[in-house]
């Protein structure tokens, strides 16, 4: 049987996409498994061309402290990235006079 065409996004807290891989799997259960044994506590989304074949990590089970810290995690990366755009937007000083 030839190996289809698989890939997944591991999204975070908030359902926004941080990171995305494109592997190869024998059937729908093969490739579910795959990215539950290297995610298991991430949430994913697996994808066969157009058609979603599993969610995995929706159900919000898990322990709540660790669930805290990845929100806290996940809280300071995007406001660093916040930081990061915002300095991007500031006007940079050309010499001349503003007033």
């Amino acid at each position: 049987m030839p190996q289809e065409n698989y890939r997944y996004f591991r999204l975070d807290v908030f359902g926004e996409l941080h990171g995305a891989e494109w592997f190869y799997a024998d059937s729908d259960e093969a490739a579910v498994d795959h990215v539950h044994e290297t995610h298991p506590d991430e949430k994913c989304e697996v994808w066969q061309e157009r058609r979603l074949v599993a969610k995995l990590g929706f159900q919000g089970s898990g322990d709540p402290v660790v669930q805290s810290l990845r929100a806290i995690d996940e809280s300071r990366h995007l406001l660093r990235e916040t930081a990061h755009m915002l300095k991007a937007r500031l006007p940079t000083d050309s010499g001349g006079d503003a007033r």
